[in-house]
């Protein structure tokens, strides 16, 4: 009888055994059409988020991926929307982006950066919305949004090389179709410049809100870059007059205009941070957009009649420098090792 009762025991145990099995698998088989493929995962990345951040962060995605997802897009020069899919958007962005002379890993890096970028702004997964043209998920002013080029420009621009050039950008898309950078399972908020200084800044440096992802990180062998050193004359009259629209103070002349300037503190990636302007500290960022500077790095000369000031880097300096990401292609990298490296502690995943 005892071992009559063990042998029934011994079957229930193995027939719960299989039912939880079969279970299980079913429930990861359910889930799986809902979660995110990672592709490489850097061994910083960092699972709990700690803190609370000043930019609120885009949801994660709740629908199917699909390149072919209609986007509105209001043109800037044109001045109307457009309906394009994603793919032929991005592909004009990336064009618009990065010039045909960068490497394919570099175009791979800021096609996954153009579309996380694109996929936070469009309805079917988020509020957020192109910030001056509320009816479009993004426009083509890359002051607003992103560069963005259109087929007829690369048309006229390319002339007999378009089908070569258009495929060159049309790969970098579909290579690395789906995948977008996120932060904690969530796509990240993302920012890219053209050219460092030789480090990146950290989000809150320039943008005044704090993310993790974006701390100040090197970016290499960017000195022969067009756009990385850069020398201005301002007439002596107009430095005056944006320096007394940045400080309200009117007592700065001419005479005393060198005891009125004095840089008082630099960030970490080497830009002027905080600057005394006679009687008010203001953050150099705000120095640059007074005086259209190419970047914050800047160093002022004076002379008799007109200022020089020297710029090094173009771009705020938050996120991937798009110069470094190519050099850092020519040095063998491909693009995750690039997104990896200026987007700090995040992954690479594909939505599905």
């Amino acid at each position: 009888m005892m071992k009559t009762l063990k042998l029934v025991f011994a079957c229930v145990i193995l027939f719960c055994s299989i039912v939880m099995i079969s279970f299980s698998t079913f429930l990861l088989k359910a889930s799986a059409d809902f979660i995110f493929d990672v592709k490489k995962e850097p061994d910083t990345y960092i699972t709990d988020v700690s803190g609370e951040t000043d930019i609120k962060e885009n949801n994660s995605l709740h629908t199917p991926y699909d390149s072919n997802l209609k986007l509105t897009v209001y043109n800037h020069q044109e001045k109307e929307y457009e309906e394009l899919t994603l793919r032929e958007y991005l592909i004009c962005a990336v064009a618009g982006e990065m010039p045909t002379t960068f490497e394919a890993e570099a175009l791979k890096a800021q096609a996954i950066a153009a579309r996380t970028y694109v996929m936070a702004r469009h309805s079917t997964y988020s509020t957020a919305h192109c910030k001056t043209h509320k009816e479009a998920s993004v426009c083509t002013n890359s002051s607003c949004c992103q560069a963005y080029k259109s087929p007829e420009k690369m048309a006229s621009s390319w002339g007999d090389k378009y089908d070569k050039y258009y495929s060159m950008y049309a790969d970098a898309v579909d290579n690395t179709d789906g995948q977008i950078i996120t932060y904690n399972g969530k796509p990240i908020s993302v920012f890219y410049f053209s050219t460092s200084n030789g480090y990146t800044e950290a989000c809150e440096d320039v943008f005044v809100a704090k993310l993790p992802y974006y701390t100040c990180v090197k970016s290499e062998n960017e000195e022969n870059a067009p756009r990385y050193y850069n020398s201005k004359k301002i007439d002596i009259d107009d430095f005056i007059n944006g320096l007394r629209a940045l400080s309200g103070d009117n007592s700065i002349t001419k005479e005393n205009v060198r005891d009125k300037v004095k840089v008082l503190s630099y960030t970490e990636g080497g830009r002027v941070d905080k600057i005394q302007i006679g009687n008010k500290v203001v953050k150099g960022t705000s120095f640059r957009g007074e005086f259209s500077l190419n970047s914050a790095d800047f160093t002022v000369k004076y002379s008799e009649d007109y200022v020089t000031v020297e710029t090094y880097g173009w771009g705020h300096g938050v996120g991937m420098s798009q110069n470094g990401a190519n050099q850092m292609a020519k040095n063998g990298s491909d693009y995750f090792d690039i997104l990896y490296h200026y987007y700090v502690n995040t992954l690479i995943q594909r939505a599905k």
